[in-house]
């Protein structure tokens, strides 16, 4: 894993330098700097696209994981096309193939799956249109804690 963490500016510089040495460095540059504003384009996209899937499922009190899935693989997609380098926009252009894109999810996810990576692994039964309830225990944060009279002492006398 260290080597590949080592390698990989390496391997995205060489991919550039090759580029630039077969067409120009200038069109090295403007490969880097169309990657970069599409990579752009698509995190705001992915992100105005979940905002609304999130409002939607808000109102209609269900969130799927799956409604999710794509919209992440577009910010991912994004990140990675604002690498410079020709390594990354090779793995953006995977992640954008939706049968490949399935593949990764396998290979990524645990074993939940990707919805179990989404729902922290609790498994929800949404038949019959119910609601899934959580229970636990809260605490009030920076409210005062008001302490009962014990009973072996009188109330003030007003």
């Amino acid at each position: 894993m260290r080597w590949i963490v080592f390698l990989y500016p390496w391997l995205e510089l060489w991919s550039l330098l090759a580029l630039g040495s077969r067409t120009s460095a200038g069109m090295a540059m403007l490969w880097v700097l169309g990657a970069g504003v599409l990579g752009v384009i698509m995190i705001r996209v992915a992100g105005a696209q979940t905002l609304g899937q999130l409002r939607t499922a808000q109102q209609s009190g269900s969130l799927q994981a799956q409604l999710l899935q794509d919209h992440v693989a577009l910010a991912i997609v994004g990140l990675l096309l604002l690498i410079p380098g020709m390594v990354s926009d090779l793995l953006a252009v995977l992640v954008l193939i939706r049968p490949l894109r399935g593949l990764i999810y396998r290979a990524v996810a645990p074993s939940g799956g990707v919805s179990g990576a989404f729902n922290g692994g609790f498994e929800h039964n949404h038949q019959g249109g119910e609601g899934v309830t959580l229970e636990g225990e809260y605490e009030q944060v920076g409210a005062r804690r008001v302490t009962p009279p014990s009973r072996d002492t009188e109330p003030p006398s007003q």
